[in-house]
C-alpha cells in the first residue's frame, strides 16, 4: 500500500475510534505490521486516541529489582514468572541499602506504590494513595494484590460496567 493511502487508512481509523468506534483483529495486526513513515503517523494517532481518552498525563513506571526469576505470580507479560521458560537472570533478595535508597527517591518525588509487596519485607509500609477511584479497562487478569486499592479491614464499595454478548457469558468479574 502507498504512504499516501496508509496514510489515509490511519486517520480514517484514528476518526472512527475517536467517535467511538473499535478496532478489528485484523486492523491491529495490520498496524502493528507498520513501517517506515507509517510509524509517525500511527505514533500521532496514538496520541489524539490517549488524550482524548485518558487525558494528556502519561504513568511511567520503574522498577528496582530486588529478587529475579522464580516468581509465583502467572503474569502473562513477565519474563520472570516460573511458569514460562526464559532466560531471565534468577537470583535471590539483594542488597536491601539501594532499594532503600531507590524507595526514599521515589517517596520524595510522590511515586506510588513504594517497593509494591516487596514493603513489609524491607520493613517499610508505603503510605495510603490519596486516589480513591481505579479504573481497569479491556482483559485485566492477574493483578498482585499490591497494585489495588487496599480494601482489606475498611468499607468499600466495587462497581462494574459490564457488556455480556449476545450468546452469554461466564467467568469471574472479582476475586480475592
Amino acid at each position: 500500500m502507498k504512504s499516501s493511502d496508509l496514510s489515509r487508512k490511519i486517520h480514517e481509523t484514528c476518526e472512527r475510534v475517536l467517535a467511538g468506534g473499535k478496532l478489528t483483529h485484523a486492523e491491529a495486526v495490520e498496524l502493528l505490521g507498520l513501517e517506515g513513515s507509517a510509524v509517525s503517523d500511527l505514533f500521532a494517532a496514538a496520541v489524539r486516541v490517549r488524550e482524548r481518552f485518558r487525558g494528556s498525563r502519561i504513568h511511567l513506571c520503574a522498577i528496582v529489582n530486588a529478587k529475579s526469576g522464580n516468581c509465583p505470580e502467572d503474569c502473562g507479560f513477565c519474563a520472570q514468572s516460573s511458569f514460562h521458560q526464559t532466560d531471565s537472570p534468577r537470583y535471590g533478595f539483594v542488597d536491601p541499602d539501594p532499594v532503600q535508597q531507590a524507595a526514599g527517591e521515589a517517596e520524595r518525588n510522590h511515586v506510588l506504590p513504594l517497593l509494591a509487596g516487596f514493603a513489609v519485607f524491607f520493613g517499610m509500609l508505603p503510605p495510603m494513595p490519596t486516589k480513591s477511584r481505579f479504573e481497569f479497562a479491556g482483559d485485566v487478569q492477574n493483578v498482585q494484590t499490591t497494585m489495588i486499592p487496599r480494601i482489606y479491614g475498611r468499607s468499600y464499595a466495587i462497581e462494574a460496567e459490564v457488556t455480556i454478548p449476545e450468546g452469554g457469558a461466564e467467568g469471574v468479574l472479582c476475586a480475592f
